[in-house]
């Protein structure tokens, strides 16, 4: 019987994780029953999972070393005539410890000796088995590999990204591909993530980087037409920063959910203000120049989540070493 590996990879640290997680598998196992395809689901987690969901998975590969790594972090993006720019210098990010997770599950199926492997993130609401047939016949075919552009015009990365949330491979060709990154540092090495400033989302960026002959890859459209699947998890839900430049403070916040976002922010002690984010939506707010603010608190309802107090004798310090910066460019 043919026999193809489906890999799903998870880092489960609630209950709302631990449901999508359970709500995947079970939607992948009842798209595999009675299949003529002999389907091995594969589980590579850096957290710890518990015995009801190991019992739906025929393997489960563990590791706990779920390495953060922390990169010159670099946002860009278009809004109307401006480019803007932004860089976070202290910024850890978890691209590393999902780039493992593939690697440790796709290096254990190329050792099972299956031949193609289909990649699933935890929370994607999968329908059908339309993804693993079609790909499968592709890899069968001769490609070495079926990727989704992450975006078709380039507006979030300047030079080219794939998904990293489904996708399916030749398992030997993608883990020799992936062997010579052995550490963190092979990883930004790789990714050239101290001259390359196209890192929102590292992972990413770092696929396209590493798989430059990748012989299928199919339009973010088409795979909107076919699949349009998005996690139901977001990894960063309510992204909000802190944000200067050498003349003024400022707060950022990408807002990805489905509800707004209210943030209660006092300045220097006194000097209150309150903001709503509404959903799907971003917004870059100044809130003073910065030689006449000395310190910040940013409340998420009562809860302080940002605390800091810029002492002069620090603030160069401060500014130059320790704050994200953000610059604007006129776009021509």
């Amino acid at each position: 019987m043919n026999t193809q590996a489906i890999l799903v990879t998870a880092y489960i640290d609630n209950q709302d994780k631990r449901q999508a997680l359970y709500d995947t598998l079970k939607k992948i196992k009842g798209i595999i029953y009675n299949s003529d395809i002999n389907y091995k689901i594969i589980l590579s987690s850096h957290s710890p999972i518990d015995i009801d969901i190991q019992k739906m998975v025929d393997y489960f590969v563990y590791d706990n070393d779920n390495e953060m790594i922390t990169i010159p972090m670099y946002w860009w993006a278009k809004y109307n005539d401006f480019e803007y720019h932004i860089n976070d210098l202290r910024r850890s990010h978890s691209s590393y410890a999902h780039f493992t997770l593939i690697k440790q599950g796709v290096d254990y199926i190329n050792n099972l000796g299956i031949e193609v492997c289909h990649y699933l993130n935890y929370d994607i609401p999968i329908v059908g088995d339309r993804f693993f047939t079609e790909n499968n016949s592709k890899i069968k075919n001769g490609s070495d590999a079926v990727f989704y552009k992450y975006d078709d015009d380039n507006s979030t990365f300047k030079y080219g990204s794939l998904n990293s949330c489904m996708f399916s491979v030749n398992t030997k060709w993608f883990s020799d591909m992936l062997d010579d990154i052995k550490t963190s540092d092979d990883y930004l090495e790789m990714g050239d993530y101290e001259n390359d400033h196209d890192t929102r989302l590292v992972l990413e960026s770092f696929l396209y980087k590493l798989l430059p002959n990748v012989n299928e890859i199919v339009s973010k459209k088409e795979w909107d037409d076919k699949y349009g699947y998005y996690g139901t998890i977001k990894s960063e839900p309510n992204q909000f920063w802190l944000l200067n430049d050498k003349e003024s403070f400022y707060v950022y916040c990408n807002n990805t959910g489905k509800t707004i976002i209210d943030k209660k922010i006092i300045i220097n002690g006194f000097d209150e203000k309150v903001f709503s984010f509404t959903p799907q939506t971003w917004y870059l707010n100044k809130l003073g120049d910065i030689n006449n603010i000395t310190s910040i608190q940013i409340y998420d309802s009562d809860k302080l989540v940002i605390n800091e107090i810029f002492e002069k004798e620090n603030l160069k310090y401060h500014l130059d070493n320790h704050k994200l910066i953000w610059t604007k460019e006129k776009k021509f």
